[in-house]
């Protein structure tokens, strides 16, 4: 009896599990994007925070070896199991690799839109003395003598 065959359920979980993991992983790219994306003023602290989550996320963003192993395990795990079952786990792992490849291009996009996000926060930082320095001039030109 093969390796595969004597520990068919302790390979299926793991399967299983990196499967989760990978879906699980789009859904916080994704809610990453949704609050990045959101109609909501940040502060530059804020944004920072939600950029540093965005980007770390997206690090390894093509994911190459976790769809290599998923459909090489699967393909060795339903080498022996019934048609019907056989099909049932390769559409389940065919839409979260169309989910993926679907979702790179959004990331793309929002990284490019992050960089830019960043560089108008960093400048009204750095505004932000100048314009409070001219405030206080204004005020005190406009006092009552």
């Amino acid at each position: 009896m093969a390796f595969w065959q004597e520990n068919y359920q302790f390979v299926k979980e793991v399967y299983d599990m990196r499967h989760t993991k990978m879906a699980e992983w789009m859904e916080n790219v994704e809610k990453a994007i949704n609050r990045i994306m959101a109609d909501k003023v940040y502060t530059s602290a804020e944004f920072k925070r939600e950029r540093d989550t965005f980007n770390s996320l997206c690090k390894d963003l093509e994911r190459a070896e976790v769809k290599k192993w998923l459909a090489q395990i699967l393909e060795i795990l339903m080498a022996e199991r019934a048609k019907d079952q056989k099909k049932t786990e390769g559409d389940k792992l065919e839409n979260l690799i169309k989910k993926h490849e679907d979702l790179i291009p959004t990331v793309q996009k929002t990284s490019v839109m992050v960089d830019l996000y960043w560089k108008c926060y960093a400048y009204g930082d750095e505004l932000k003395p100048h314009i409070e320095f001219l405030d206080g001039i204004m005020l005190s030109s406009t006092r009552d003598i």
